[in-house]
């Protein structure tokens, strides 16, 4: 999606935050190389109502994106069984 956004869609900055206690989100933003810019505190309120401090992350390109793993399957007309 990152590699979409500022290929495809010609994006200059991607965003992305997280309540405090979310590690896998934690996870997701470092091993992208998302960049901290900042901690609003007590800014996500979660159910039960009680206040998180909220990460932002963002990033500004695709240097240094790891590898995509990724194998994409072969397209199909829409006609064939």
């Amino acid at each position: 999606m990152v590699r979409y956004a500022f290929g495809a869609l010609e994006m200059q900055r991607i965003g992305l935050t997280y309540s405090a206690g979310n590690q896998a989100s934690e996870r997701i933003a470092k091993r992208l190389g998302f960049s901290l810019e900042g901690v609003q505190k007590g800014a996500n309120v979660l159910p039960g109502g009680r206040n998180a401090n909220r990460y932002c992350y963002a990033r500004f390109d695709i240097a240094g994106l790891p590898d995509l793993a990724v194998d994409w399957p072969a397209h199909r007309d829409q006609d064939s069984p």
